[in-house]
């Protein structure tokens, strides 16, 4: 093989490379994001799914929560203190900002 081929394929696959490397920083930066929450209401249940599942717990007034993103049917993904991935509702009228 030449040289004069080499070099492009070498610059195409540090440019491929460097998008790579981008998109994984990016997706990871999007994984941190999170946001404090209180809950408002006086009974807020947990589900084992984001979508319907069954009801696993319930938080009362004030307690105070991390969510992760909202999915399914308008939940918030979260964690209980033992670290099991629960989902809330995340209408505003049951929980608020901190």
């Amino acid at each position: 093989m030449s040289r004069r081929f080499i070099l492009p394929i070498f610059v195409a696959a540090a440019v491929i490379g460097g998008l790579a490397v981008e998109s994984t920083a990016a997706s990871a930066e999007v994984q941190i994001k999170s946001s404090c929450r209180v809950t408002t209401a006086s009974s807020l249940s947990l589900w084992n799914d984001p979508w319907f599942g069954s009801v696993v717990g319930t938080w009362g007034p004030n307690h105070v929560f991390t969510e992760y993103g909202i999915e399914g049917a308008n939940r918030y993904r979260t964690a209980t203190a033992s670290g099991a991935t629960v989902w809330v509702s995340a209408d505003p009228a049951w929980s608020r900002p901190c």
